[in-house]
């Protein structure tokens, strides 16, 4: 095996926050630790992309569909045998999650994106964007009413005015 043959690509600016998850079988969930990653996030949905539908991909869905609501992008998935890859396609689709196109996904994420944004601006009440309040700071939490920094109930939607 050549070192660094495993390696990300570059072209996805990996974060230093961002684990690694270092499988050994075709399936990303067999042998690791990642259920219990993503179940401690809090994550209940997986979106499922890779070069080998029939078998990497595949395998994945089926280990996460007991767990996780399993999407595929169809156009972000691949397998060198066209027949192969729209039967398993359609195993998935039927069976284990949503085979959906990429732009169906993107649109979901945003508007998850979206949705996150007007909570916690509902709930800091500030303007800034989710992408800039990634990490609690001093001045987000200034910015959190006083009931909350106390620990108490979140007013409701009424009292907010």
């Amino acid at each position: 095996m050549d070192e660094g043959e495993f390696d990300l690509d570059a072209r996805l600016e990996r974060r230093p926050t961002e684990r690694i998850v270092r499988k050994k079988y075709a399936s990303a969930l067999k042998d690791t630790n990642l259920i219990q990653n993503l179940a401690s996030l809090g994550v209940d949905t997986l979106i499922v992309t890779g070069v080998s539908t029939s078998h990497c991909v595949y395998a994945t869905c089926r280990d996460a569909a007991h767990t996780f609501h399993v999407i595929v992008p169809r156009e972000a998935v691949g397998e060198r045998c066209e027949i192969m890859h729209e039967v398993n396609l359609l195993d998935i689709d039927i069976d284990l999650g949503d085979v959906v196109g990429v732009s169906e996904v993107c649109n979901y994420l945003d508007g998850l994106k979206d949705a996150l944004n007007r909570h916690w601006l509902r709930r800091l009440r500030c303007v800034r964007p989710l992408d800039e309040l990634a990490r609690p700071t001093v001045e987000a939490l200034r910015l959190q009413p006083s009931a909350l920094r106390r620990g108490q109930k979140e007013p409701s939607r009424s009292e907010h005015g």
